[in-house]
């Protein structure tokens, strides 16, 4: 028989009684105080969990409850009857320093995989398992946000804009979905010499790229690059990857509704091109591949990325096409003709 000495509290009035708690072999409960005297079967008892060594707390079926601070009495009393192990393993990971420090550093290693792997991971299933049509609903509501806020009407000539996109449809053999491609202009002060891919497959270039560059095949290379982004959706990718909760809920349940909320959100990641280096480096190594396929000498793209960050400013900021890119200097390398054709991009 273990006894305790505790408090008890009948759940009616906050007066405590000092009680003797007994418990049998089989963990049922005789309650003794000096005026009454109490039965409970040990399945009808319900134990807090043991913190440190702080007050435990024993819930009657009645509506009382017993408090004690005889944690170690309480823990052998539920091994014994093969329950709280669970409580035992996490108060000996609270009362041990290293057992502490290994079970912090493995929930921060857990943390960390899952931000850098697990989270990008899942934004890839997502995002490829969606129907097209939600891509477009979201291009279509980003393109609308965008005009209203850094883009106007392209000043370049109608020949002009003809020629550039017949130069681009015919380079779309081979792409998936090629009817849902389109390339639009705009002029933009804010973001300057620019291009970029929506998630609908539309793809926006900036008039002050046009005009930089000294020719059709350097525009060509940059266009490529983005539709490796439209390819690996890559921009819906990365508003999942930063909205977690839409993206676990979407991932979980199936239910597209949620991604409306998506929508706010792209617009903004679109003009500040906040993609990840892996997408940057998967992006150019499609560029690269255009650029073959198409007969393009690979140093147009070298030409144009090296003219784009002379024209930057010094502490190039996001609005750029440099932003958030690998060095210069290793995408030049990439597009190397010297760099096997074979040279992979891993997937995250």
């Amino acid at each position: 028989m273990n006894r305790i000495d505790g408090l008890y509290f009948d759940g009616r009035v906050s007066r405590p009684t000092r009680v003797q708690l007994n418990f049998d072999s089989e963990g049922n409960l005789d309650l003794r105080a000096r005026d009454f005297h109490r039965e409970y079967a040990f399945g009808t008892l319900k134990f807090s969990p043991r913190i440190g060594n702080a007050q435990r707390d024993i819930f009657l079926p009645d509506g009382g409850k017993c408090e004690t601070f005889a944690n170690d009495e309480i823990d052998k009393l539920l091994i014994e009857n093969r329950t709280g192990w669970f409580g035992r393993v996490v108060h000996a990971l609270e009362s041990h320093f290293i057992y502490g420090l290994a079970s912090v550093l493995l929930t921060l290693g857990f943390g960390w995989s899952f931000v850098n792997y697990g989270i990008p991971a899942i934004a890839k299933e997502v995002a490829f398992a969606l129907p097209l049509e939600a891509d477009a609903a979201l291009g279509r509501h980003a393109l609308d946000v965008l005009d209203r806020l850094i883009f106007s009407e392209s000043g370049l000539g109608r020949e002009e804009r003809d020629r550039l996109s017949g130069q681009f449809t015919s380079g779309l053999h081979g792409f998936d979905d090629p009817e849902r491609i389109r390339l639009l202009f705009r002029n933009s002060v804010s973001l300057g010499a620019n291009a970029i891919a929506l998630p609908s497959g539309i793809v926006v270039i900036t008039d002050q790229l046009v005009e930089l560059a000294d020719n059709d095949e350097e525009i060509a290379a940059i266009l490529a690059h983005e539709l490796g982004h439209v390819k690996h959706r890559h921009g819906l990718r990365t508003v999942l990857q930063s909205s977690v909760v839409v993206l676990v809920i979407t991932w979980l349940t199936g239910d597209l509704s949620s991604l409306s909320a998506l929508s706010a959100a792209l617009p903004a990641q679109m003009i500040e091109a906040k993609y990840s280096r892996h997408f940057e480096r998967e992006a150019d190594q499609f560029a690269r591949e255009y650029l073959i396929a198409n007969r393009i000498p690979l140093r147009r793209f070298s030409d144009i990325l090296s003219r784009i960050e002379a024209e930057s400013p010094s502490g190039t900021g996001s609005m750029t096409f440099l932003a958030s890119h690998p060095a210069t200097e290793e995408r030049i390398r990439l597009f190397s003709p010297e760099v096997s054709s074979k040279h992979a991009i891993s997937n995250p």
